[in-house]
């Protein structure tokens, strides 16, 4: 596991006539100092079209699959607000670790522009936000304290926009802490403890663009394309022309959001298994071949 390194490319080299394989991948740390890796078999589990077009050499994937994967519609991305409080949450009533409030209908065309235009979440319905604790877990925190996570699905483009020069300034951060204390007042209507800001004492948020930068993922979705039949077919699957090389996570089938992803995991997995064992077979064999020559 390498922190605060990006992966720059991913060497191809011909095997036969017609088969590829994926040999070398290379990737620098936030020093600029590169490094190389080989592994028999390669899997990505971040954006396919960053993969495509960006880390493997021109002319790996057809133009067709390079098409498929580049046009097709994502999902929103969200906006993530994590908080370490000083209470247990028990205490006040809250005895489940999921809230669910994913009834994006109740936005109103007025209330959606306040949202995404105005990044005004004071006007978040509070029925459309998704929160998960601790509560069944007593290792995630010290006892008498809560961790907490929010999300809401927002659009990419709208924080994209508060960009200046394309960096981050002053405007990008202010509105991000902004959007962190509203969904913490909303929350506290939604848990019925009014004086929660007075319990938070950690709080850190990410937008789309924090997604985006952290998992490579196509504006920042965590949920990977649109379930429209356009979008879904035909689905993307784990295998690739290359010999030896995987993708997975919410661009693959079946789809994004944890369950399903862990789901796609675990088959790209099994698959891998059955691949590495015929090879082991195939290396024992020719083994045991030369040493009878």
């Amino acid at each position: 596991l390498l922190l605060n390194h990006t992966v720059t490319s991913i060497n191809v080299k011909k095997e036969g006539f017609r088969k590829k394989i994926a040999d070398i991948v290379t990737c620098k740390d936030n020093k600029g100092v590169e490094k190389t890796f080989t592994g028999k078999i390669i899997v990505n589990a971040c954006d396919i079209e960053t993969l495509a077009k960006e880390l493997l050499p021109e002319g790996t994937f057809s133009k067709r699959y390079i098409k498929r994967v580049s046009t097709r519609e994502t999902m929103n991305s969200m906006f993530c607000c994590y908080l370490g409080l000083d209470i247990d949450v028990r205490d006040y009533g809250v005895d489940t670790e999921n809230i669910w409030h994913i009834h994006p209908e109740n936005r109103t065309p007025e209330i959606q522009e306040k949202i995404d235009e105005q990044f005004d979440y004071s006007v978040l319905p509070i029925d459309i936000i998704t929160v998960y604790n601790n509560v069944p877990d007593d290792t995630a925190c010290p006892p008498g304290k809560s961790v907490i996570s929010i999300y809401v699905t927002v659009k990419y483009k709208p924080w994209e926009g508060l960009l200046e020069d394309g960096k981050k300034g002053p405007k990008y951060k202010e509105m991000k802490e902004k959007c962190g204390w509203q969904l913490v007042d909303r929350l506290a209507e939604i848990t019925n403890i009014p004086d929660l800001r007075d319990h938070v004492k950690v709080m850190v948020c990410a937008t789309p663009l924090t997604l985006r930068r952290f998992s490579g993922a196509k504006k920042g979705t965590p949920l990977g394309y649109k379930w429209t039949k356009k979008n879904m077919l035909p689905p993307i699957m784990w295998g690739t022309k290359v010999k030896n090389l995987y993708v997975a996570g919410q661009l693959t089938f079946p789809s994004g959001s944890m369950a399903v992803v862990m789901l796609s995991g675990s088959f790209v997995a099994k698959n891998i298994l059955k691949k590495l064992k015929k090879m082991e077979k195939k290396e024992a064999k020719k083994h045991a071949k030369s040493e009878g020559g």
